[in-house]
């Protein structure tokens, strides 16, 4: 935010061809943050995130991070049982997948039904069926500023969870 009021302009991310200046990369950070806490994302939620390296890995990632809510990484290499078992023991309230990972997720959202499925936007990838279910995460309208619970982030985080 602070590098982004100095130097709106200058290059923050490259990602082969595509490159976002520190503005473009605030806006869509706070697009997101502001996206995730309108679907009913709240300080401490987890959300899973299962993503190559990629210009919205980092979007996802800072907006869960000025939203409060708790970014649990899922490998791209872990097996169906390992991801289930991520998935329930981190309690992830969603999980954000790349469309053309969506397949390999599904098996263990079948384990955990509780998980929404958000389907990352702008990532190149297959058009997946409509009675799959993944939703996109809204696009919130030009954000004015960080969310509203920006300035506690994610505190109280590793505090003890009751037993499952």
């Amino acid at each position: 935010t602070r590098t982004a009021g100095r130097y709106p302009d200058k290059e923050a991310l490259v990602d082969g061809t595509r490159r976002l200046t520190y503005r473009e990369l605030e806006e869509a950070v706070n697009a997101l943050a502001h996206g995730l806490i309108n679907r009913g994302y709240t300080r401490g939620d987890s959300l899973a995130l299962m993503s190559g390296n990629s210009l919205e890995f980092l979007v996802v990632y800072y907006a869960c991070a000025k939203a409060g809510v708790i970014v649990v990484p899922i490998s791209l290499v872990w097996r169906t049982h390992e991801i289930s078992y991520v998935l329930g023991h981190s309690r992830a309230k969603g999980v954000v997948v790349e469309a053309q990972l969506f397949e390999s997720l599904e098996l263990a959202l079948a384990e955990n039904p509780a998980v929404e499925a958000i389907v990352a936007p702008g990532l190149a990838g297959p058009e997946l069926p409509e009675e799959l279910g993944p939703r996109l995460i809204p696009t919130a309208q030009p954000a004015t500023g960080p969310p509203h619970t920006a300035p506690e982030r994610a505190r109280g985080a590793h505090a003890p969870q009751p037993a499952m």
